[in-house]
């Protein structure tokens, strides 16, 4: 029998392959006595080919989010799950999406739970997502579920066009600076250069830096390209080790302004997902697994593991995050009387909700501040630039006056 899984490495690395065995269950069992967390496992046809069954699928985070909120709607109205699947899948425009409701009614109809069947598309519905989902079913509050997931893919859907936006003008004044200078460099400068060299007179201090550092750069070009494209190489490659991932995401919190955003970004994303998943219901070793296979930074995936182990042997959640030294003392102190009043998932929606709201504004200051920098920046390149040529044409008219 062949069958398909997707696992979770101790690092929260996401792997996907293809396992033959006797049964599932000794599939299971290997997968989990080397260290593995399993995402999804299941039977597929051995006459397939592996192309077909690595097909990417692809769909979109607003279409996630849509299909979610209909279901929260539908549930919400009493309508049985069977029949939400069925309106969802003749209602659904994306061909991709359709298809996967289409499978996963019939997993549904043969028998088998919505989070089950759902956890067979792990590339389209997150970790997260399923394991909320299987909540709400143990629990029966199905409906309940959907519509804290449907509110916690709006406000991620919100925060993404907020960073979107907030990083959108800074970048493009930054690439518009690059291929001005580039441009001034291989096409502008030389120009001059030859009038100048006709005209014999003698170049001021600006103009001559300016001529020296563009030839020395057009020289230097195959160089300079060869150093980016090295670095280039070694951050993608060190990016696929474990030590390299967690090397550079270490570095990323030391770092002034990035490490300072890093960090909430983290808390965010701790805050977020324990909150959601503690609320549907989901054991809270079981969601911190979760939270630490969505933690998009090594550095916060090693502290939640260490976190686990700690509550695993009696310890509260709020001492090994203070101990970790990355998270604000505000955030660990109200863990810790979340777990002491016994209201750690409603702490932690609160903090979730400030620290997002702490985190957009963060961003928007720093975009704010960044624009009036990098307009000054591009200025004062171009005019320095400028002046520089301008200088020995004025002498040149000065001279023919005379």
């Amino acid at each position: 029998m062949k069958f398909k899984y997707r696992i979770r490495d101790a690092s929260g690395l996401a792997v996907s392959g293809f396992l033959e065995g006797e049964h599932k269950k000794a599939i299971i069992n290997g997968l989990l006595q080397q260290g593995y967390a399993i995402v999804a496992l299941r039977e597929v046809d051995s006459n397939q080919s592996g192309r077909e069954l690595q097909r990417p699928v692809r769909v979109g985070d607003r279409e996630l989010a849509a299909f979610t909120r209909q279901m929260a709607l539908m549930l919400a109205a009493g309508l049985p799950l069977m029949h939400c699947l069925q309106l969802l899948q003749q209602q659904t425009r994306g061909t991709q999406l359709k298809g996967i409701l289409d499978r996963v009614g019939a997993e549904v109809r043969s028998g088998s739970g919505l989070g089950e069947a759902l956890s067979h598309y792990p590339q389209v519905f997150p970790l997260m997502y399923i394991n909320t989902v299987k909540a709400g079913e143990a629990s029966g509050a199905l409906d309940t579920v959907f519509q804290q997931l449907s509110s916690h893919l709006q406000k991620r859907e919100e925060f993404n066009r907020k960073l979107k936006s907030a990083s959108a003008y800074p970048i493009f004044t930054t690439i518009l600076a690059v291929v001005i200078l580039v441009l001034m460099i291989i096409f502008v400068i030389p120009r001059f250069v030859s009038i100048f060299a006709a005209s014999g007179i003698q170049l001021p201090w600006p103009t001559r830096v300016l001529l020296n550092a563009g030839s020395g750069i057009r020289k230097a070009a195959p160089w300079l390209l060869g150093v980016a494209g090295s670095w280039f190489l070694v951050l993608k490659y060190s990016t696929r080790t474990e030590g390299g991932r967690l090397s550079i995401d270490s570095l990323k919190l030391k770092l002034p302004v990035v490490g300072s955003l890093e960090r909430k970004k983290m808390t965010v994303a701790i805050t977020s997902t324990l909150g959601m998943l503690l609320q549907a219901g989901v054991p809270i070793l079981q969601a911190m697994r979760v939270a630490a296979g969505t933690m998009t930074n090594g550095k916060g995936r090693e502290v939640l593991h260490d976190a686990m182990r700690s509550i695993s042997s009696g310890e509260s959640l709020a001492a090994p995050l203070a101990r970790s030294g990355i998270f604000p003392p505000m955030l660990t102190d109200m863990i810790a009387v979340g777990e002491a009043t016994g209201s750690l998932d409603t702490v932690l929606d609160q903090l979730a909700r400030y620290c997002e709201v702490e985190l957009s504004d963060s961003l928007e200051s720093l975009a704010r501040m960044t624009e009036p920098l990098l307009i000054l920046l591009v200025a004062a390149i171009v005019g320095a630039m400028v002046i520089a040529l301008l200088l020995p044409m004025m002498n040149m008219v000065s001279m023919v006056g005379v």
